[in-house]
């Protein structure tokens, strides 16, 4: 299509015409994991995958949740990304190990930029110093953490049964990801929870949009991306 062709040469151009800064990263999935009903193979850490009930606009559906089990690289040697995605209405696009090894071309980018407001900043960073590795093996506490995230991607205020975003909490795990949340966010709100881990949004026109810690971005000098205009072109020929 015209739309998707124009889409491309604006993101090979993007990254044609980075420079060393690192902003530019790729990512695909790791060996193992599982799917959202915890079978084995698929894109989620082992013990987080999840198919909760919530709607989108009004619109009741399923949505997949967990801790994504991906790997990031920018050139050199891949390291483990375990992490969250922004977007509950999206995909992901790159297909599951080891079917695309080269995985896809994300941009990195602020909070700021990719959706989220200062306040949503303070409490995502402080979500993720506090209960982020109380998610890694554990259903219900990824659950109650996507949440978190598709909550205040979604709408301006927090409240889990309205909005663009809501759960349908009369579903057995989605409810007890609703209850975790909300106790999570008591805990941010009365100052029972502190500190913050700064972080971006992994960004592409091509799947979800991620959540990476800014520790993850490479010293200032260091090599960009090598090959990644051939990546893009690649998939657009698939």
């Amino acid at each position: 299509m015209r739309w998707q062709n124009a889409l491309l040469g604006a993101f090979v151009c993007a990254v044609a015409c980075a420079d060393a800064s690192g902003s530019f990263v790729r990512v695909r999935d790791a060996e193992g994991g599982e799917s959202s009903l915890g079978s084995p193979g698929g894109y989620y850490l082992e013990g987080t995958g999840s198919l909760a009930r919530a709607a989108l606009d009004g619109s009741p559906r399923h949505a997949a949740m967990g801790v994504f089990d991906f790997e990031l690289s920018y050139g050199g040697t891949w390291e483990e990304l375990l992490t969250f995605c922004t977007e509950p209405d999206i995909e992901i696009g790159f297909d599951e190990w080891p079917g695309d090894p080269d995985g896809f071309l994300y941009e990195s980018v602020p909070l700021a930029s990719g959706g989220f407001s200062d306040a949503d900043a303070l409490v995502l960073e402080t979500l993720w110093a506090n209960a982020y590795t109380l998610t890694l093996g554990d259903r219900t506490a990824a659950g109650a953490f996507q949440t978190i995230v598709w909550e205040l991607i979604r709408d301006t205020e927090i409240d889990f049964t309205s909005g663009s975003f809501a759960l349908i909490e009369t579903h057995p795990d989605t409810g007890a990801f609703g209850a975790l949340a909300r106790t999570w966010l008591d805990n941010i709100e009365s100052g029972a929870w502190s500190g913050r881990v700064a972080l971006h949004v992994l960004t592409t026109p091509f799947s979800q949009n991620l959540l990476m810690p800014k520790r993850f971005l490479p010293a200032p000098g260091t090599p960009a991306v090598v090959g990644c205009i051939a990546v893009v072109w690649r998939r657009k020929r698939r």
